[in-house]
């Protein structure tokens, strides 16, 4: 009984740390909304590579913030790697975590077989400009940077593929 009661709490905690840290409770807001543009931000992708916004200037773009705790974002992820495989010539993709280290987040890749571009951030500092609280978080942004749609928590295969689908056929 105990080791069941164990579970399910952990089990809970886990989930909700994918909706919101209690760092940050009642505080689950987008910062950038559909029709704005990227923030400036620059990441160190694990490849060494760095990306801002102009890194993906003249094409769409993905972008997600994630932990690989988060029992949703682990669900989206092979949605987002697939679409990549499908799309990667045609859009760029970054991955960036919410406060993950390299450590943990390289295991995860290498363990579940993922070739998405990320960058593992220590801090909140990137995703802070995006939004507070609820992840996964997916940004989908056309060739100029605007953000064209956005989805907090889960969104579908056929969903996502038709949103960047329509910006590529745009450009």
């Amino acid at each position: 009984m105990l080791a069941a009661l164990s579970f399910l709490y952990f089990s809970v905690a886990a989930m909700a740390s994918c909706v919101c840290d209690m760092s940050e409770a009642g505080v689950t807001g987008d910062i950038v909304v559909i029709g704005q543009a990227l923030p400036e931000f620059s990441v160190a992708l694990s490849d060494g590579r760095v990306v801002t916004p102009e890194t993906f200037a003249g094409r769409p773009a993905v972008i997600v913030f994630f932990s690989t705790e988060c029992v949703d974002c682990r669900k989206e992820l092979p949605v987002i790697q697939r679409l990549y495989e499908e799309r990667g010539d045609a859009a760029g993709f970054v991955c960036i975590s919410r406060a993950e280290g390299e450590g943990s987040v390289e295991t995860y890749w290498h363990t579940h077989g993922l070739t998405l571009p990320y960058s593992a951030q220590t801090d909140r500092e990137v995703f802070h400009l995006f939004a507070r609280g609820t992840i996964p978080r997916v940004y989908v942004c056309d060739a100029e940077g605007t953000v064209r749609a956005a989805f907090a928590t889960k969104v579908t295969y056929k969903k996502l593929k038709t949103e960047l689908d329509n910006l590529i056929a745009k450009d």
